[in-house]
């Protein structure tokens, strides 16, 4: 055999063993996309003392790769004498955040987090802000309007 086709029959043999063979690609897994929080959940007016209870929706997805842990955050800042305040982000007197909540989203389709309303706390609008850490850098948020005090 001459060198030249000797030369292109192995390169040709090590491009079909890296095309044709290999690791199996993995199966996909069921990836949990998570929102805060239902209507419930902030159309209301919660009271000092009170928790505030937060339920995650969970939505399910598919993606390729393992499973992995998601955090789930809320932070609760005011309070803030009206919406216009609040939308043009005045300093808050007090910030409240839930114990961050983890979940694995294959045992964990619907966590819930909460926060605990202290007795003195002021009446007013609070910014509720949402963060799901997806892991990898990857982020998802959202914001409310939660009342807290009279009527």
């Amino acid at each position: 055999m001459r060198p030249p086709l000797a030369v292109a029959l192995v390169l040709l043999g090590l491009v079909a063993a890296a095309c044709g063979g290999g690791a199996a690609t993995p199966a996909p897994v069921a990836t949990t996309s998570y929102t805060c929080c239902p209507r419930d959940d902030v159309d209301r007016v919660w009271q000092p003392g009170e928790t505030l209870t937060l339920h995650w929706t969970a939505r399910p997805g598919t993606r390729s790769g393992a499973s992995h842990v998601v955090r789930l955050t809320a932070t609760l800042t005011g309070p803030y004498a009206d919406a216009g305040a609040l939308k043009r982000g005045a300093a808050a007197a007090r910030r409240l955040q839930n114990v961050v909540t983890t979940t694995d989203e294959r045992t964990e389709p619907a966590p819930v987090s909460s926060i605990v309303l202290p007795s003195d706390l002021p009446p007013g609008l609070y910014n509720l802000a949402t963060d799901v850490d997806l892991g990898g850098g990857s982020h998802a948020g959202g914001a409310s309007v939660v009342r807290v005090g009279a009527a």
